[in-house]
């Protein structure tokens, strides 16, 4: 649990202490700020370059170098990391992976799950949605990037990506 310092941010739900899990649920920047200062340049850099996370540069900013920054990665390259992570094949604890797929499940219905972590970038003119569907003992891998001058956000990007697969007959 973190505690939230008391400032006022735009998006409501950032305005109250939170966990690990709430963070992910709600893109709680200030939250991966803390964590990220709390890891430091040594250790994030160290971890950055075992996971080979696209262009493994943090030289934005130990509190920055993701938004909108230093590091990049293609949409091809969060599948794959998606793909080690469903795999256990990430240079970290089984348990620790089992942690970070439960922390990014969206929901469950019969038997299919639905997880995923979304993202925006510059004033809502970028959006993300990375994730997996676990359906019938098969595993569908996804990345959808969106773009626009406005509206082209996270949410927008997994909406878009719910019609698809639900179009497809995956969810």
């Amino acid at each position: 649990m973190k505690k939230w310092n008391g400032q006022t941010y735009s998006i409501p739900s950032w305005n109250r202490d939170h966990t690990l899990h709430s963070a992910i649920a709600n893109s709680v920047v200030w939250y991966y700020q803390e964590l990220a200062r709390e890891i430091g340049n040594d250790r994030m850099q160290s971890n950055i370059n075992k996971l080979n996370y696209g262009n493994q540069d943090i030289s934005g900013g130990i509190d920055q170098f993701w938004l909108c920054s230093s590091l990049k990665i293609s949409a091809q390259e969060q599948v794959a990391l998606l793909k080690q992570l469903y795999n256990n094949e990430l240079p970290f604890s089984v348990e620790n992976m089992a942690i970070t797929r439960k922390i990014i499940v969206l929901s469950t219905n019969n038997d299919t799950i639905f997880s995923g972590k979304t993202g925006t970038a510059y004033g809502e003119v970028l959006g993300w949605f990375v994730g997996c569907v676990e359906k019938d003992g098969n595993k569908y891998f996804f990345a959808t990037n969106i773009q626009g001058d406005h509206a082209a956000n996270g949410l927008k990007a997994r909406e878009i990506t719910k019609c698809i697969l639900t179009d497809l007959g995956v969810l």
